[in-house]
């Protein structure tokens, strides 16, 4: 999970280990105040960019919804975060961003083969 957050946050390579070490004591009580404040956020900040990418992405052809899908999780280069909280705010915001991308992807295509079969018939 740290190489992730790392990975997305593009921070410089010295700070892999302080990312392992305050993951880790995060990790080790998922009872503490910040792992739930940060649980909360992520969660809320997924739903509200899943039901954007949904809206954007329902009314599009297969060709342009796979387009869609896939630019978006091509990494855009950009100038070094500033800080290390600053690397792990934009490691999450990429993060959201990517799993809202494709759990909107995954669910249009499960809706187009399953809706009339599953869901909307008798």
């Amino acid at each position: 999970m740290a190489v992730e957050i790392f990975r997305y946050a593009k921070a410089p390579a010295y700070m892999l280990a302080m990312v392992e070490s305050a993951l880790g004591e995060v990790l080790s009580n998922p009872h503490d105040e910040l792992f739930l404040e940060v649980e909360a956020d992520y969660h809320r900040r997924l739903l509200m960019d899943l039901c954007n990418r949904v809206r954007e992405y329902k009314g599009m052809s297969s060709w342009s919804l796979y387009t869609a899908a896939v630019e978006k999780r091509i990494p855009t280069s950009g100038n070094m975060p500033r800080d290390f909280y600053e690397c792990l705010r934009d490691g999450m915001d990429s993060g959201v961003s990517d799993l809202a991308v494709r759990l909107a992807h995954v669910g249009i295509l499960h809706w187009w083969v399953w809706a009339d079969l599953a869901y909307l018939g008798e």
